[in-house]
């Protein structure tokens, strides 16, 4: 009886190791605070977005805030 190994004569693709790729955002690891990121997340969950997005959307006017100042203060 001969079995049949179509599929075996084939290498496999390797697998791709890591989370894939979900959004255009260049992600980064940071650390903070526990129970701000508690609350961070459960404010995220009910508006049905991702952490990330969340964070960066409030962080990003402050932080461009204090960029513009910092950077000013430097010029002088």
């Amino acid at each position: 009886m001969e079995t049949s190994s179509a599929t075996l004569d084939r290498p496999m693709a390797k697998k791709r190791t890591g989370r894939p790729k979900t959004s255009t955002r260049d992600d980064v690891v940071a650390r903070i605070d526990r129970g701000v990121i508690a609350r961070a997340r459960y404010v995220a969950e009910t508006r049905k977005i991702p952490l990330a997005e969340y964070l960066s959307e409030i962080l990003r006017p402050v932080v461009l805030r204090d960029f513009e100042k910092t950077t000013k203060q430097g010029d002088e």
